[in-house]
């Protein structure tokens, strides 16, 4: 859990106010310090909070008009709390409090001299106090009433079904947060979830004041209030007071700063009464400051969001033209009788849950206040652990509509419900195609009090298609067909009428291949279809036959005219050829053993009928060359140039035209053309 502490100055043995409180033993005052969980109270050992009982005993470590009652209240010290445990006040307020519910530590009657004001620091360590039901009729209703020069941070509250009611002050957290200008109260990371009413107010003009109600704090003076929010309703019923305000943060306040929060609420006014006023964040006074807030409202009034029976005035963010800087809230929540200040801005649904609409917002960075899941949800606050993103169960295109049954959280579990209880309400019968989908999902209301929601969207995503080459096989020597593709993948029936692009397909294949296999690439950068992606697969080339180079004939009588023209066919597309002619074509090639040709070219004589058999004459190179000289001499009958023998031996250009000097002299000729003759013709 995370744990912020704020100073407040700490009551020291040589305090003037050291006394002022009465010890345990004397059965007066501020009760029993056995009561907590531990700690002393001072700001570095707070008194620990574990319990309901523990939070109850805060109230008698408050002052005490037993033993003093300060003229000047800005004297005043407190003591520090720090909770170390969720707690859910249920069970205790139906035991201890079951009539009115919860009594408010602090003032809760502003008239009462005895009733004095809550004044400390309220650490919640990232706690949550639940259960939390008030409705006493106290002028000063919350889980905490008047507060002076205190603060609070890391608290959550959830409100019970009953939610929190008061006459003059009413809110979620603290009734009143009031403070002066070296020691402003403060509310720093709180959160509050639930419904907050004003009700049955009175008149009431202390400092001129107005009787109100807000999410968070009802009222609020020489405060700061920051990274913090309130989700649920807040409430003006049977009002009577010549001024009430009721608000989603703050419902009156003056000398105030609120930065970095927003509200959720649901504003519900009752119809024809004096003198009301309502917004989105806070209703101000004087002096207030309002930076990079965000205020989504709803109303139950019965003309809203403009009342216009000119009595009750709403305006979606504050009253009475604030200092505003960098503040929005949902388009629609038009302000009365151009109320609405600069520095507020509306923004549309959509536009509300993308980040770039947040003009001066640190959103997403690593160090930022806010995060936002782009165009899933409005900005969140990054402090608080409870975020969480609710995604819709996607699919691969199939050419079909289909609605997602069910979605799944991610980033954080959900303990409280299964999946199985959040659904997709948006019409789905629409959504076939690849693509991102807003969708409106239904989850129980009570997530809202435990998480920051966004939604993200339904994603279709694309199909694969895999565009493969076509094998070919063709004999040495023949000209390649025309290369051509395969598409695999299709959904729903569908074919390569979906696709366009189909021209731009690139083969690119050997342009000379020897026998063997050889691969047919294949790409199309100009392939396009909405619905699927593509994968490329390279085919084969498969090349059949005999190379001249590789296969030596040296033929004699009337079987030579019968196999050259064989041999014609094979490799050279003709019927018929001269000796003479054909013998050119026959350069560099070499017989290895009579069976290559039995076994391989005589299989193809056998398809034209024209020879059983070819009988072979076999020149043997001399005995004396050595390993080097008889390898090029081969490749040299093989019709390899000098840089390809080079190249086949890992040797040097210079070293072939040695080796094959040497090779010509030992065969007894005269050069590379008389070798030649030698052993592959008829010299």
């Amino acid at each position: 859990m995370l744990i912020f502490a704020f100073a407040v100055v700490a009551l020291g043995a040589g305090s003037q106010f050291a006394g002022r409180y009465a010890s345990a033993e004397s059965g007066a005052g501020i009760g029993n310090t056995i009561d907590f969980a531990g700690g002393d109270g001072s700001e570095s050992a707070p008194f620990l909070i574990a319990t309901a009982a523990h939070l109850d005993n805060i109230r008698n470590f408050t002052y005490n008009a037993n033993n003093y009652i300060p003229v000047d209240y800005s004297t005043l010290d407190g003591y520090y709390f720090r909770l170390i445990d969720d707690i859910d006040l249920s069970a205790y307020i139906e035991g201890k409090y079951p009539g009115g519910g919860w009594k408010p530590i602090g003032r809760t009657n502003f008239n009462d001299d005895d009733d004095l004001p809550f004044s400390g620091s309220v650490d919640g360590g990232g706690y949550t106090v639940s259960g939390l039901w008030t409705d006493r009729g106290d002028e000063y209703a919350g889980l905490f009433g008047g507060t002076y020069y205190s603060s609070f941070s890391g608290l959550n509250v959830i409100l019970g079904d009953k939610g929190v009611s008061g006459k003059i002050y009413a809110g979620g957290l603290t009734a009143s947060l009031y403070g002066i200008s070296d020691r402003r109260g403060k509310i720093v990371r709180c959160r509050v979830a639930g419904s907050v009413t004003l009700k049955d107010s009175g008149m009431y003009t202390f400092f001129n004041a107005q009787s109100a109600c807000g999410g968070i704090t009802g009222s609020a003076s020489n405060s700061e209030i920051s990274e913090s929010y309130f989700m649920g309703a807040v409430s003006g019923k049977n009002l009577g007071a010549d001024v009430n305000a009721v608000a989603g943060i703050a419902g009156s306040s003056s000398n105030i700063v609120v930065r970095n929060c927003y509200a959720k609420a649901q504003i519900i006014l009752d119809e024809n009464k004096p003198s009301v006023v309502a917004a989105g964040i806070i209703t101000t006074r004087v002096a207030v400051t309002i930076i990079n807030c965000y205020a989504v409202i709803t109303s139950e009034s019965p003309a809203a969001p403009i009342v216009a029976d000119g009595t009750i005035v709403f305006t979606p963010f504050s009253m009475y033209n604030p200092t505003a800087t960098s503040n929005y809230y949902n388009d629609g929540m038009t302000a009365k009788d151009g109320t609405e200040t600069d520095g507020v801005t509306a923004l549309s649904a959509s536009n509300i849950k993308k980040a770039a609409s947040y003009n001066g917002w640190d959103i997403n960075s690593a160090d930022g206040v806010w995060g936002i899941y782009e165009g899933g949800g409005m900005p969140y606050l990054k402090c608080f652990d409870n975020i969480v993103l609710i995604t819709p169960v996607g699919k691969v295109y199939d050419g079909k509509a289909t609605v997602p049954a069910a979605a799944s959280a991610g980033d954080r579990v959900l303990t409280q419900i299964s999946d199985a209880d959040i659904q997709v309400l948006t019409d789905c019968s629409g959504m076939i195609d690849a693509g991102d989908y807003p969708v409106d999902v239904n989850y129980p209301a009570e997530l809202d009090f435990y998480y920051q929601i966004s939604v993200a969207s339904y994603v279709i995503s694309k199909a694969e298609l895999t565009v493969r080459a076509k094998d070919i096989t063709r004999a040495y020597g023949k000209d390649t067909p025309d290369f051509g593709y395969e598409i695999t993948g299709f959904a729903n029936g569908e074919n390569e009428s979906v696709v366009s692009g189909l021209s731009s397909i690139i083969y690119n294949a050997p342009q000379n291949p020897k026998r063997g296999t050889h691969t047919i690439e294949i790409s199309g950068g100009g392939l396009f279809t909405k619905n699927y992606e593509f994968t490329f697969e390279d085919g084969e080339l498969t090349i059949t036959g005999f190379y001249p180079h590789e296969t030596a004939l040296i033929v004699s009588g009337a079987a030579a005219a019968a196999a050259l023209a064989v041999l014609a066919v094979v490799w050279f597309g003709v019927k018929k050829k001269s000796f003479a002619d054909f013998g050119r074509g026959l350069r560099g090639i070499f017989v290895k053993e009579k069976v290559v040709l039995q076994t391989e070219t005589v299989e193809v004589v056998k398809e034209i009928e024209t020879i059983k058999e070819v009988p072979i004459i076999k020149k043997s190179l001399p005995a004396d060359l050595s390993e080097r000289e008889r390898r090029v001499a081969e490749l040299v009958l093989k019709g390899l140039s000098r840089r390809e023998i080079a190249d086949e031996l890992a040797i040097s250009e210079g070293a072939v035209r040695t080796y094959s000097a040497r090779s010509y002299v030992k065969c007894g000729v005269d050069g590379q053309k008389e070798f030649i003759a030698r052993y592959l013709g008829n010299g």
